[in-house]
């Protein structure tokens, strides 16, 4: 078996903000979601205040809902990894009485392979020269200071071979 690397992605339109309508559209679902985690109470009442200014100026609101911007946010592609699972759920025995919840649960594991997701990083023009691929020490007034992965201890045990 031929083991290649993932080709690199193909550049997209400067206009294109699929999913969303338009970069309006990215930017307020950004803001709401990643931005300022406004709760799905908020966002509704912003996106009402919008329909009000809407209505009076002419113009629509950019969504129904925060659930609509949570249903679009759920569609974008992520990559061509697929998304693996697994149950967990606590190994030993329990407590006599009354143990935690947390103890008589099963939970989801939802994951990508790591190695392919590293792979596609790489191969991902996004990220040319960004990437450290050596460990490094950095001193400053002969103090070790440490900036990414790359200039832990980990990493320079790994090259320096102890």
């Amino acid at each position: 078996m031929v083991n290649h690397p993932a080709p690199p992605p193909t550049p997209k339109p400067l206009d294109d903000w699929f999913p969303f309508a338009s970069r309006a559209h990215f930017r307020f679902a950004e803001f709401t979601y990643k931005k300022t985690e406004m709760s799905k109470a908020n966002t509704n009442e912003l996106i009402e205040i919008w329909e009000d200014l809407a209505g009076q100026y002419g113009g629509e609101r950019p969504f129904q809902n925060a659930q609509d911007i949570l249903n679009v946010i759920d569609t974008i592609d992520l990559g061509h990894i697929p998304w693996e699972t697994f149950s967990l759920e606590y190994p030993d025995e329990l407590p006599d009485s009354n143990p935690p919840s947390w103890m008589t649960k099963e939970y989801r594991i939802w994951f990508r392979d790591p190695r392919k997701v590293i792979q596609a990083i790489l191969v991902n023009k996004d990220f040319d020269g960004e990437i450290d691929y050596s460990p490094h020490q950095i001193f400053v007034d002969g103090k070790r200071k440490y900036s990414n992965f790359m200039s832990g201890d980990w990493a320079w045990r790994q090259a320096v071979g102890d």
